[in-house]
């Protein structure tokens, strides 16, 4: 983890650490599907961002006909919901260096990565090493500082649970 520098945004990853913090696995929407509420004319938005802009009004032929404003009512029926999750793992200590402090990392599991890891696994994850837009104490967006995390592709799990284990008879 010492390792995932500034020149590495972007790249493909692979980090080795412990699992510290994992959140409840939440919906997150990918396709947005929208109604109009003059017309009934559907229009889908692919979402690939944790915030985007939800659409308002309805750019159907039939609306720029009649010239109405048609309004665009959320649809979450017909939108498409993949799971999502964040998870903070942390250094092991096999990499830790004398008297320094470990250091914690975030990752979002989407997808089939979701439930793969509890709180004490020895994870190896692989992905994509992203920045986002850092948020200050005040709640002020700052455009020239970004945090960074992985956006996994693959998490594999290192150290089985305690269940888990199979004694031989040796």
């Amino acid at each position: 983890m010492r390792e995932l520098k500034a020149d590495l945004i972007g790249g493909y990853v692979t980090v080795r650490g412990m699992v510290t913090k994992v959140s409840d696995v939440r919906p997150i929407v990918s396709v947005a599907c929208y109604v109009c509420e003059v017309c009934g004319f559907e229009i889908y938005q692919t979402v690939n961002s944790k915030v985007f802009m939800p659409l308002a009004d309805c750019p159907s032929n039939i609306c720029k006909q009649n010239r109405t404003r048609g309004k665009l009512i959320s649809n979450h029926r017909a939108s498409k919901f993949i799971p999502y999750q964040e998870i903070k793992i942390q250094e092991t200590s096999d990499q830790i260096p004398v008297g320094n402090i470990p250091r914690t990392f975030s990752v979002i599991a989407k997808g089939e990565n979701t439930r793969k890891c509890t709180p004490g696994d020895i994870v190896v994850i692989t992905g994509c090493f992203v920045p986002s837009q850092f948020e200050s104490s005040r709640g002020m967006q700052t455009k020239l500082i970004h945090d960074t995390y992985i956006e996994a592709f693959k998490i594999n799990r290192e150290k089985k649970r305690y269940m888990e284990t199979q004694l031989d008879e040796e």
